[in-house]
């Protein structure tokens, strides 16, 4: 059973997926990389394109967006009807999002909204009903005969695999919210100007939440009353698994869990232990029998040692969310019945991770090829800066939202006073990113900052009484010490 908890109440918001007391996936949204997918504007059409019969939408981003006839709703109807009969440069039009802009291209838009649930996704446009190809019949016939009794006719919607689990009340309930939702979001578009964003698909906490079904999920943590409720009141299956928890980043100690997730070096049950590294190209994982010890003869001990490395390998490649090519160096083996062993555990590790992988086997050198849809930047990138694994130090911006993480962590403590080491660069960083008027609110203490540049990241150096501090700070150069708040 999966448990996800999240932190939302300082700038980087994080989500930290465990699953059977393991924690599989960390999810960063931090402000200024957040992935636009699945967000909804109020967009004009600056220019139609005739021959490719598609138009550039600008959507308020970089680049314009680039809209295809085939993404509106009234060409399904008339397949041979001209783009220009349908939308002239300077109309307003409502567009989302499906693929983010990359490179010189812009986002790839559609006019064919769908506001995603839990169980349920609705389409405004759709005039379908659609039921998740694992679910049978007759299931499936249920599904369609419960959508027509609420669905209207331009409607339509989509059931996923959950849908199956969950009362046909409960269905309803949560079509009509996601339809309700979508009236107040179009109710004042008149009287607004494009481009203008409607609604945001946030990473943090709902494209995390859907990423599961309700009955995978034991429970939810949120660090604010605020974001518990939300959820609840968002999520209506999942309303008694919802928890508020103001102790999640004592609990979760979310900084040490980022570092543990670019280390190279990584150990396996039983003595031993995988070493992977990232490139642009492609990531490799390689396993090597480090302290293990078989009792068997050399074969067994080897097949042994690559079986037992495969969770581990499963593990770590969802949680710092390695994709494309990647190719894992086993320990070789001799017996082709050996390899397909480790290729059916492997699959079975990976059958829990949302992410789709293919395995293709091993090559004539003994490698195993693989590959995992690319859905976001690694996790290593976002810490670091760089793709290659265990690349230190990170960056300025992931120490900056690390601090503020560390200060609203002790902010329940007796100190009055935090006095913390930084270099210079962060020092600027931190009044650069973060919100410093809400963060001392938040942690409701003083904290100075003593530049020091031998380190390249922050170090909390004192907490106390602010008698204390000022004998503290007494041997220290003025023009080193600053007050943050």
């Amino acid at each position: 059973m999966v448990k996800i908890y999240i932190q939302a109440s300082a700038t980087e918001k994080i989500g930290v997926v465990e699953d059977s007391g393991d924690v599989k996936e960390i999810i960063i949204d931090r402000p200024g990389m957040q992935d636009n997918v699945g967000s909804i504007y109020l967009g004009k059409v600056v220019k139609i394109e005739k021959g490719l019969q598609a138009a550039f939408v600008d959507i308020g981003e970089e680049k314009l967006g680039f809209l295809q006839k085939k993404e509106i709703p009234a060409s399904r109807k008339e397949s041979t009807v001209r783009l220009e009969s349908l939308v002239t440069e300077g109309q307003a039009v409502i567009v989302q999002v499906k693929k983010a802009a990359y490179g010189n291209k812009g986002a790839s838009l559609t006019c064919n909204i769908t506001l995603p649930g839990l169980d349920v996704i609705y389409l405004p446009y759709g005039g379908y009903v659609a039921v998740s190809k694992k679910i049978e019949e007759p299931a499936r016939t249920d599904l369609k005969r419960l959508a027509g009794g609420f669905i209207d006719e331009q409607e339509g919607a989509i059931f996923r695999t959950s849908a199956k689990e969950v009362p046909s009340e409960k269905l309803e309930m949560e079509y009509k919210r996601l339809r309700q939702s979508w009236y107040e979001l179009t109710a004042t578009i008149t009287k607004r100007n494009p481009p203008i964003r409607l609604f945001e698909d946030a990473q943090i906490p709902d494209r995390i939440i859907r990423r599961f079904s309700s009955g995978s999920m034991e429970t939810i943590h949120a660090d604010s009353v605020e974001l518990a409720n939300k959820i609840r009141q968002r999520y209506i299956t999942l309303e008694k698994k919802v928890h508020w928890n103001k102790d999640l980043e004592e609990q979760l100690s979310v900084n040490q869990l980022l570092i543990e997730s670019i280390v190279p070096k990584v150990p396996v049950k039983g003595g031993a232990e995988l070493y992977i590294e990232q490139t642009e190209a492609m990531a490799v994982i390689d396993v090597n029998t480090a302290g293990y010890t078989g009792k068997r003869d050399k074969q067994q001990t080897i097949l042994n040692v690559n079986l037992q490395a495969t969770e581990e390998i499963a593990r770590q490649i969802r949680l710092r969310n390695m994709s494309g090519i990647i190719i894992v160096d086993f320990i070789n083996m001799q017996s082709e019945e050996d390899k397909n062993a480790v290729i059916g555990r492997l699959k079975k590790e990976l059958g829990t991770d949302p992410v789709r992988t293919e395995i293709y086997g091993f090559t004539k050198l003994g490698l195993l090829e693989m590959t995992r849809k690319r859905e976001s930047l690694p996790l290593t990138y976002l810490l670091s800066g760089k793709i290659n694994q265990g690349c230190l130090p990170l960056t300025l911006e992931t120490n900056a939202y690390m601090l503020e993480r560390e200060l609203l962590a002790r902010r329940r403590q007796e100190a009055d006073v935090i006095i913390v080491s930084v270099p210079g660069e962060l020092k600027r960083k931190l009044r650069q990113l973060l919100p410093l008027q809400r963060l001392a609110e938040g942690v409701n203490k003083s904290v100075y900052l003593i530049e020091e540049e031998k380190t390249d990241t922050f170090e909390i150096v004192f907490t106390g009484s602010e008698q204390s501090a000022k004998l503290f700070l007494t041997n220290k150069n003025d023009d080193t010490v600053d007050k943050l708040f």
